[in-house]
């Protein structure tokens, strides 16, 4: 790219995402998970301020409203539960986001341990298992499948790319010749 370029939105999140998420599979794909669950939580806030007007707001009674809608959007969207959409989101997005591993325990009340099991065969939604041999509850899914799906959703419906309250797609304009270290 030449220096100073402006590129649209679309082909910078073409470059930045859809690029590089592409390229890694197998153990790659627990990268492309990760990177997934942020793209997924924009598009979730983007859904429920269309419907609300209410961007995420800070804890308190309106946080409570929004999070019922991001809650019930993500279970019709993924077509599970809403129970099960806030356990996958409590273990496997708020684990991989803070401590970039799958949470044990979690939430509020300290939900019981869930387990995760992820693999190819599997689709895009999440969905509750157990091992037949420890009982153990778990989340099973298909990273790759996941990330694939959510960076469907940018690629059909473009608006979202740009539409961010908070935090606009960054542009590229500055030429390094401009830049000096302080």
């Amino acid at each position: 790219m030449d220096e100073g370029q402006q590129l649209s939105d679309f082909e910078r999140f073409r470059r930045w995402y859809v690029e590089p998420l592409s390229k890694l599979d197998n153990d790659g794909s627990f990268v492309n998970l990760i990177v997934a669950l942020t793209l997924y939580e924009r598009y979730l806030q983007i859904k429920v301020f269309r419907i609300t007007k209410m961007r995420k707001p800070k804890p308190g009674k309106e946080w409570n409203i929004w999070r019922d809608h991001f809650d019930e959007h993500m279970a019709s969207d993924l077509e599970i539960t809403t129970d099960f959409a806030k356990t996958f989101w409590t273990f496997i997005r708020n684990g991989l986001m803070h401590e970039g591993m799958p949470q044990k325990t979690g939430g509020k009340n300290n939900v019981s341990a869930q387990g995760y099991f992820f693999d190819s065969s599997f689709d895009h939604r999440p969905f509750e298992g157990r091992d037949i041999v420890t009982e153990e509850k778990l989340i099973c899914l298909n990273p790759s499948a996941f990330a694939e799906y959510v960076i469907g959703k940018y690629m059909s419906d473009p608006t979202l790319i740009s539409e961010s309250g908070f935090h606009p797609i960054a542009p590229i304009t500055r030429k390094l010749s401009n830049v000096k270290r302080v």
